[in-house]
């Protein structure tokens, strides 16, 4: 292996200066290696880096691109942020699922406890497990209070979550360890 991208994105900044327009892979990538530089470029052209570019990959873990994660930027990604912060991420909301969080955490400190003895304890296994039941719990909630102005986001979220989420997140990240990511 040779030296960590990070310095060899430094050495070459240093040869080449501090915006560098690098080809790796099939698509072109803009190195930007100074913050006053990255704050004009992304003040000047704001809207043309505020999106992701369309993926194949991409797109069949989101459903088309109709996540709030992955959709490009324009009039809908707008109204699912709107709804997201006014409905789902308000004080109200996030307060309303405090006993949801308390009882997962419970959960995931009685097993620790429970495994001190142990020899190994798969960390990565417990916390994936406890972000999965503490997601599911909360949609499974906001489905029974939610507004019908925004019950077809839930239930998408949902059906994402609840179907499909852990096999997606394997081969999502098989996808991203093959370089998939090329962008």
């Amino acid at each position: 292996m040779g030296n960590p991208i990070h310095q060899v994105l430094n050495k070459l900044s240093e040869i080449y200066g501090l915006v560098m327009l690098l080809q790796l892979g099939h698509v072109p990538k803009l190195v930007i290696s100074s913050v006053e530089a990255a704050e004009q470029i992304l003040k000047t052209f704001d809207l043309e880096f505020c999106t992701r570019p369309s993926l194949v990959g991409l797109k069949c873990i989101s459903y088309n691109h109709l996540d709030i994660a992955f959709t490009p930027y324009g009039e809908y990604w707008r109204e699912m942020r709107k709804i997201c912060v006014l409905e789902l991420f308000s004080t109200k909301r996030v307060q309303s699922f405090k006993a949801v969080r308390a009882e997962e955490i419970d959960v995931l400190i009685d097993y620790i406890l429970s495994s001190s003895n142990a020899t190994h304890v798969d960390v990565f296994d417990k916390f994936t497990s406890f972000t999965h039941r503490t997601i599911c719990r909360f949609l499974l909630v906001a489905r029974l209070v939610i507004i019908v102005g925004i019950n077809w986001l839930m239930s998408g979220l949902r059906k994402f979550f609840m179907r499909s989420w852990p096999s997606r997140l394997v081969s999502l990240g098989r996808f991203l360890c093959q370089g998939g990511l090329d962008y």
